[in-house]
């Protein structure tokens, strides 16, 4: 225990707390009457059970978590649209090609995975280059982390998940319309 005078350090937290049996602020008269027994020019004031308090003690580091989660999931849905829009692009400038593939026998299945396979070797530099910055990040955040090393494999782990799961549905998506060009279209347009 360590003294400190409220006149020297008025920020502190100074307070009585009594453990008691049952509904907490039942007892309050009670604490309250045995208080200005001894002095009864002592105010108080603010008398709440530990669980409102803990509560109130807590409410900033959650809503600190919360915003960091909304904060990573707008992020998420920002790569997301942004690698979607841009192999929906890479697709849509090489239509008449594309179509030309297929006009001469190319298996829809084949253009996709062609599409598929362009975009690889982009996604995989870029979630290493994720991984490693994500693991920096971790290390200088550690200080924030309750219960959880900054380099935890299974959050490493589900990182990569979610990433590589959000990679392969936006670019499945655009490749799959490789395949299904309409080479009417490209004939009537160009």
């Amino acid at each position: 225990m360590l003294y400190a005078p409220y006149q020297g350090d008025p920020r502190g937290t100074q307070g009585l707390y009594v453990r008691v049996r049952g509904e907490p602020m039942e007892h309050a008269a009670t604490v309250r009457d045995a208080i200005w027994s001894v002095d009864s020019s002592e105010p108080i004031e603010g008398i709440a059970p530990m669980s409102d308090l803990v509560e109130a003690w807590v409410a900033i580091p959650r809503a600190s978590r919360a915003l960091v989660m909304a904060l990573a999931s707008l992020a998420w849905l920002l790569s997301v649209v942004g690698l979607f829009g841009v192999v929906a692009y890479a697709v849509r400038t090489r239509r008449t090609e594309l179509g030309i593939r297929l006009a001469l026998g190319a298996y829809p299945s084949r253009l996709e995975a062609d599409q598929v396979r362009a975009v690889a070797p982009v996604v995989a530099v870029g979630m290493s280059a994720g991984l490693a910055l994500g693991m920096i990040g971790g290390r200088l955040a550690g200080a924030l982390l309750h219960g959880v090393s900054p380099l935890d494999p299974l959050s490493v782990a589900g990182a990569l998940v979610a990433m590589g799961g959000a990679t392969a549905l936006a670019t499945y998506l655009p490749a799959r319309r490789a395949g299904r060009v309409d080479l009417r279209e490209i004939i009537l347009v160009e």
